[in-house]
């Protein structure tokens, strides 16, 4: 029975996984001229925004407070951020409705007595010396990586390639340069 239900999780964590970096990175769409002021994404180079938002996006989905909606609400803004401004708005409303499904999936997935954990790893994240104003960035050896506990014993991990995730064999994610800024972007041309 527990095989079963850890093998539920899996599933469902690479499904909404999968979805919500196809929806990131896969949809149409040119990447505004301006860069919002105030803005907390972005980075100062290609690998710094797409380092950075993993980071954040594994911090996300290890918030012990991500069952409540203000906090989803407030992570799904701050990872849309990452992406370029014109992209903004669409990334938002699909990051919120994979947090509340993962959110979700947690409260019916995971039992009292157990504790699910999951990180985003990588060994290397790289792009181009001298990468014009769009340029996809490599993310060597990247992995989610995930386990359960029960009463303090492993009972269940896994790992899957991020390129399984990402939908990219490569494992590169495509970035875009507004003014000064680096962004993540939904396409690379």
């Amino acid at each position: 029975m527990m095989r079963l239900h850890t093998h539920r999780l899996a599933c469902w964590l690479r499904f909404w996984c999968g979805l919500i970096v196809l929806l990131l990175l896969n949809a149409c769409g040119p990447a505004a001229p301006q860069v919002e002021l105030g803005s907390i994404g972005g980075g100062a180079t290609p690998v710094d925004v797409v380092q950075t938002f993993f980071e954040e996006f594994g911090r996300a989905l290890r918030d012990p407070q991500i069952q409540r909606d203000s906090v989803r609400d407030r992570w799904a803004a701050r990872l849309a951020d990452y992406f370029a401004p014109s992209e903004r708005d669409d990334q938002r409303v699909a990051l919120g409705a994979m947090l509340d499904s993962y959110a979700s999936e947690l409260r019916s997935a995971v039992a009292l007595n157990e504790q699910f954990t999951l990180e985003i790893r990588w060994d290397d994240i790289s792009a181009p010396a001298n990468p014009g104003q769009r340029t996809l960035v490599e993310i060597e050896n990247g992995r989610v990586f995930w386990q359960v506990l029960r009463d303090g014993s492993l009972i269940d991990e896994q790992e899957t390639p991020l390129s399984a995730i990402i939908g990219r064999e490569d494992s590169s994610v495509p970035a875009v340069k507004v003014g000064t800024i680096w962004f993540l972007t939904e396409t690379y041309e």
